[in-house]
């Protein structure tokens, strides 16, 4: 579904990616994990068409999307919800999630979409009207996630969702997270709290310093001592 081959990506004369590889396949949730300057936003950005990368290719459903703008490949079915929200704190709810549905420049009624999101966040739906800025850090990633799912997704990027959360947000972020995988929605997600990104993955590659230095499936990766004392704060 969605190919990463190789790819090397430069800010200047700075790498910032050394050959990375992933492949995530349809209806898996698949985990991106490092610390803070592994590359993991870096390697979003290069998938999303924000980043050029030097040497490389990225392929969407078997289709060359290396060096298209975000706007093509939005419209090939890929979303990423970024890190720090970025909503529109001045536009309501339903504003924000207007607009998420014409990211995809169709044509449509994107107010037939809104209930099938509400369901999904009913906290949304009692704040419809309330501007962005005035919801909690939760409901403003809620939005920022409904806001993705308004373009109908096939494959969803999310990076660091639970950042800057409460324990208990961050819990029923990640049972949402879930629930949108199982209506059908492949998802990678970006994320520090590895713990966390492990129960809910299938699979997952780990970064440092731009390199790729761990894969596999999610339980052999738990299990590994190494791993469990470098990312997972377990001896």
């Amino acid at each position: 579904m969605l190919k990463v081959d190789n790819i090397s990506a430069y800010y200047g004369n700075i790498q910032a990616l050394n050959n990375v590889s992933l492949k995530i396949e349809e209806g898996e949730i698949v985990s991106l994990l490092g610390a803070n300057g592994a590359g993991k936003t870096t390697t979003l950005k290069v998938i999303t068409g924000q980043i050029n990368p030097r040497q490389g290719k990225v392929e969407l459903f078997q289709q060359d999307i290396t060096g298209n703008n975000p706007e093509e490949i939005a419209d090939r079915g890929l979303t990423m919800v970024p890190e720090g929200r970025k909503i529109f704190p001045d536009l309501s709810v339903v504003e924000n999630l207007k607009i998420g549905y014409y990211t995809q420049r169709k044509e449509g009624d994107w107010q037939a979409k809104l209930p099938e999101v509400f369901e999904v966040f009913p906290v949304l739906e009692e704040r419809k009207q309330q501007s962005g800025g005035t919801l909690s850090g939760g409901e403003q990633q809620m939005l920022a996630i409904a806001r993705g799912l308004m373009a109908e997704p096939k494959i969803m990027l999310l990076d660091e969702p639970s950042l800057g959360l409460a324990p208990l947000i961050v819990e029923k972020i990640f049972t949402t997270i879930e629930r949108i995988n199982s209506q059908g929605t492949t998802i990678l997600l970006v994320e520090q709290n590895a713990n966390l990104a492990l129960k809910i993955s299938q699979r997952a590659y780990i970064l440092e310093t731009g390199e790729l230095v761990h894969s596999g499936p999610t339980q052999q990766l738990a299990q590994d001592e190494k791993i469990k004392e470098a990312y997972l704060g377990t001896h």
